[in-house]
């Protein structure tokens, strides 16, 4: 008898070929800025301060401002979007799938080790970093939004 997949190995197999990536070495990246999560909180508490962010300026706020290429330049809005949707995307497939998730501080470490998996693949981007920061930090600044627009009524039609 062949022993049951859980739900997060069902998961895994929905998507072939995603698999953790290799971690990057920090001296490929000369130009990230934020390579560890310490050198961006401290960059964005500066640049709070000067008054650097654009708040209510959608992809211009704090949030996301770790997101860099590989040349240590902000992604623009367009590729801010496709990462965040992804990432939506990704939440929806694991609730579809029963994985155990929630808030970043309550996810089993396997589940958030999927999440980063996926995301790593499809965006090289939020790899120039050390130990998953930045996709735990795309976790962190946007899952309660996505949780919560779940739970929204919907709006009637008015046709």
């Amino acid at each position: 008898m062949r022993p049951k997949k859980s739900n997060l190995q069902l998961l895994y197999d929905a998507s072939p070929g995603v698999v953790m990536p290799i971690p990057l070495e920090r001296d490929a990246y000369p130009s990230s800025k934020f390579w560890q999560e310490s050198m961006w909180l401290e960059w964005s508490e500066r640049e709070a301060e000067r008054g650097e962010f654009l708040s209510g300026v959608e992809g211009e706020g704090v949030n996301s401002s770790w997101m860099e290429d590989a040349g240590g330049n902000r992604v623009n809005l367009d590729r801010q979007r496709r990462v965040l949707n992804a990432a939506r995307k990704t939440w929806s497939a694991t609730r579809n799938y029963n994985v155990d998730f929630g808030v970043y501080s309550k996810t089993p470490a396997d589940t958030l080790d999927c999440f980063r998996a996926r995301m790593e693949i499809m965006f090289p981007e939020i790899q120039t970093c050390a130990d998953h920061w930045k996709t735990d930090r795309l976790w962190i600044e946007n899952f309660s939004s996505w949780i919560q627009t779940l739970h929204r009524p919907k709006k009637a039609s008015t046709c």
